[in-house]
């Protein structure tokens, strides 16, 4: 196991530590984080829980974890000027960043105890980090690498849930792509495969981090949007659609062209996660009656 020291920052002055990896701290307290942390296989709960058990001993008044191979930020607490950041590894993998803030400066003494304890996190964010890898591959696409239908189905619920309690706008893009048979019988399903493919990754270079795609099922993918009313929707499916259009695909020396045909629709007050997605596939629909290749909102 392998924890290394970034920096201490503070006020006066910034310095580096050189010391050895620390050992697991196997002392009461460090037997009792141990079990406290065997509760949970997630990252959040996790870092909390690590925090509350060392946050009075250290006068900790903030967290921050980041993780970016799994897109993870936690931040408890709030910041102060004392900062001490650790990149964890353990056997090579990386484990992401924890930074300890508090208002005092760290001496030798409360370091040493401190990463002696840190220690005894990194088992435990290994198996977290592990589990969370596992449960996103089994929430994906495994062609397009879209999140799948299951997904969609958890998602969209809690994203209602909290658009209602915060009184923010969300919307969703119900799109397919048109005349998707043709490329098929044209082409070859491998060829349509391979449309399907950047067809996903046409949408995730146009849309914003925060936005997420579905695969709905065959053609037919599913974009939600927090904090975005109909104006914003229109304006993102009218890009997404421009990019689309103007793309032209090479598959075995073959070139492909395609459309996309999108329906939008945006939560109101009498809405549940059912009638959204209706309300999509209904504004879809009109799309592709009117001519395909166009943006329809209901």
């Amino acid at each position: 196991m392998a924890i290394e020291l970034k920096t201490i920052s503070g006020k006066l002055a910034e310095k580096f530590r050189t010391e050895p990896t620390p050992r697991p701290d196997l002392t009461q307290k460090g037997y009792e984080i141990i079990a406290a942390l065997q509760s949970s296989l997630d990252i959040h709960q996790t870092i909390k829980a690590f925090t509350d058990m060392i946050s009075r001993e250290f006068l900790i008044s903030g967290v921050l974890y980041q993780h970016d191979d799994i897109d993870t930020t936690i931040k408890l607490g709030v910041t102060a000027n004392q900062k001490s950041t650790y990149n964890l590894h353990i056997e090579g993998e990386d484990l992401g960043s924890i930074t300890f803030m508090r208002r005092q400066r760290y001496s030798n003494q409360v370091l040493e105890r401190l990463e002696g304890l840190l220690c005894n996190l990194v088992y435990a964010l290994r198996n977290c980090i592990t589990y969370t890898k596992a449960l996103r591959l089994s929430q994906k696409d495994h062609l397009t690498g879209a999140y799948n239908r299951s997904a969609m189905s958890s998602a969209i619920e809690r994203e209602i849930g909290l658009a209602v309690r915060h009184n923010k706008p969300f919307s969703t893009i119900m799109l397919d792509i048109d005349f998707f048979k043709q490329v098929n019988d044209t082409y070859g399903h491998a060829a349509g495969d391979y449309v399907l493919k950047v067809f996903v990754q046409i949408i995730n270079e146009t849309i914003r981090s925060c936005d997420s795609v579905f695969r709905y099922g065959g053609e037919e993918f599913v974009i939600h949007m927090n904090n975005t009313d109909e104006s914003g929707a229109m304006l993102l499916a009218e890009r997404i659609r421009l990019n689309v259009e103007s793309t032209t695909m090479r598959y075995n020396n073959q070139s492909i062209s395609i459309t996309t045909s999108m329906g939008i629709a945006t939560l109101n007050s009498i809405d549940n996660s059912q009638s959204l997605l209706e309300r999509a596939d209904t504004a879809l629909y009109q799309a592709k009656n009117n001519g395909r290749n166009q943006v329809q909102a209901i």
